[in-house]
């Protein structure tokens, strides 16, 4: 599981839900700064460490992985899975 020593500076993320790629500016015990990395539109995100761990997702380096596999894997992350309150209400 990600914990938050393996999140740095100029790491990038991207958000389960919605897809959006993000670049972290800054990291402190208990809250990561978000940069958008497509729209100038949006503004900077202040996210406390536990949201960013449950709905944040490291993407690889730049150049390490081509586009077909980062497609594949955002694919990938959009299957169903379990939700944030799903151990409060066990399915019988």
């Amino acid at each position: 599981m990600l914990s938050i020593e393996d999140i740095e500076p100029g790491s990038n993320v991207v958000h389960k839900n919605t897809g959006l790629r993000y670049a972290v500016v800054d990291v402190s015990d208990t809250e990561v700064l978000l940069s958008p990395e497509s729209d100038a539109t949006m503004q900077d995100l202040m996210v406390p460490v536990e949201l960013f761990l449950a709905e944040f997702i490291p993407m690889p380096p730049d150049g390490l992985v081509t586009d077909r596999v980062i497609r594949n894997v955002e694919e990938a992350r959009q299957a169903p899975g379990p939700g944030p309150f799903d151990h409060l209400c066990p399915i019988l």
